[in-house]
């Protein structure tokens, strides 16, 4: 069983569905994820695709911008992965290149990808590729030994293309069964702030509505926990406590800057300590030495 973790796409991808519903764009058989600052939208065939692509760049641009949709294709994208990468010998890169356009041939679509994490997986013919591959450290492509295959990070592959100036991007192949996949950066969202839906009432007037996208918190959250250590929480105490610790190395996996107060009450309130995910060690100790008190 994988180990849980803490995050807010579920409620990013049901916020973007509402938001996209009062900007009267359809999303009837659009598969949406959220995935880490980087929106997905995969539509049931080409043209859904296209209109939900054209829709997305009028809702995002700004006054008197004129970006396209970028289109790209998978193989470019490895391709500009192997041109990228660092290697010791310029000859392996070459070698890389002419294998992998050998495997595409070969292997024709044989990939997936998944939405929910926004990785590509791309399974090479047999595992005695794998040395060649291994010669390469690619900005966001690695090798998994296990299953023996290419495993492509394409939602920060798109977040570091700083050269690309367009918001909304068109992704092609990255599902044989499916048409092209759309991709949204929400850093489009966040720096427009302000867009206005539009209705037409029954008096002919026109009701607009300011709808706004909160950007993430610039600021690291700090998390309070205050804690009831009183004599009635004897039994309690050692779930208590193993809770705690958990729910702190969950949150530090969340907000990698947080910090976490802990105060304990019975009589009276104690502060423990605030603490960073640095100092964990101290965190956990904390909560480890926390005893009962009587009332």
């Amino acid at each position: 069983m994988p180990a849980p973790v803490l995050s807010n796409e579920l409620l990013r991808k049901k916020s973007m569905e509402a938001f996209l519903s009062a900007m009267k764009i359809d999303t009837t058989g659009i598969a949406i994820f959220s995935m880490e600052g980087v929106f997905s939208f995969t539509g049931e065939n080409a043209n859904q695709a296209e209109q939900l692509a054209a829709q997305l760049n009028t809702v995002v641009q700004k006054e008197g911008e004129a970006q396209q949709v970028r289109s790209i294709s998978l193989a470019d994208i490895i391709d500009s992965e192997i041109k990228n990468a660092t290697c010791s010998d310029e000859t392996n890169r070459g070698a890389c290149q002419i294998l992998f356009d050998y495997i595409i041939k070969v292997s024709g679509k044989n990939f997936s990808f998944s939405a929910e994490s926004g990785v590509i997986e791309l399974p090479l013919p047999h595992s005695n590729y794998a040395p060649m591959f291994n010669l390469l450290t690619y900005p966001h492509l690695t090798f998994d030994k296990s299953s023996s295959k290419l495993m492509l990070d394409i939602k920060k592959y798109l977040k570091d293309q700083k050269d690309i100036p367009e918001s909304v991007i068109k992704v092609d192949g990255l599902d044989p069964t499916l048409s092209s996949t759309i991709f949204l950066n929400t850093s489009a969202l966040e720096s427009k702030k302000i867009f206005y839906a539009t209705e037409e009432l029954p008096n002919r007037t026109i009701k607009v509505t300011p709808y706004f996208f909160v950007p993430q918190a610039m600021t690291p959250p700090n998390y309070y926990f205050v804690l009831d250590v009183s004599d009635s929480m004897e039994k309690s105490l050692p779930d208590l406590k193993r809770a705690v610790s958990q729910l702190t190395t969950l949150l530090f996996d969340f907000q990698p800057n947080a910090t976490v107060s802990i105060t304990t009450f019975s009589n009276s309130l104690h502060h423990l300590g605030t603490y960073s995910k640095a100092n964990d060690a101290q965190l956990k100790n904390a909560i480890a030495r926390m005893r009962t008190e009587n009332n």
